[in-house]
């Protein structure tokens, strides 16, 4: 495991990625937005415990605009799992971030 086989024919290419960090330190809630933003989506994603981490991190009533997952964060939870159980490899790299005050986008 960990990988292509030797002669499998199959490369993997490693990049190093910097995040693009537009926060103003002094910021508390800007940063501490960003830092709950971050950790969602590395729960939620990455270690595939999608709802554990909407239930961490998300309200109860939250709202999804997106109209193929119904409201709430138990909804964005399941669909996560759903999606991350299909896609084993599925991984979230986050390149930028922005945050002001209660404002937070990726």
């Amino acid at each position: 495991m960990g990988g292509p086989q030797p002669g499998s024919g199959i490369k993997t290419l490693e990049r190093k990625t910097t995040m693009i960090v537009l926060v103003d330190p002094n910021d508390s809630r800007a940063v501490r937005n960003k830092d709950n933003v971050l950790a969602l989506y590395e729960l939620m994603i990455n270690q595939k415990k999608s709802e554990e981490g909407t239930a961490k991190f998300l309200s109860p009533a939250y709202i999804q605009h997106n109209p193929l997952i119904p409201d709430g964060s138990v909804a964005l939870g399941q669909f996560f799992g759903k999606i991350t159980r299909e896609r084993a490899r599925a991984r979230v790299v986050v390149h930028r971030i922005i945050a002001v005050g209660d404002c937070g986008h990726t």
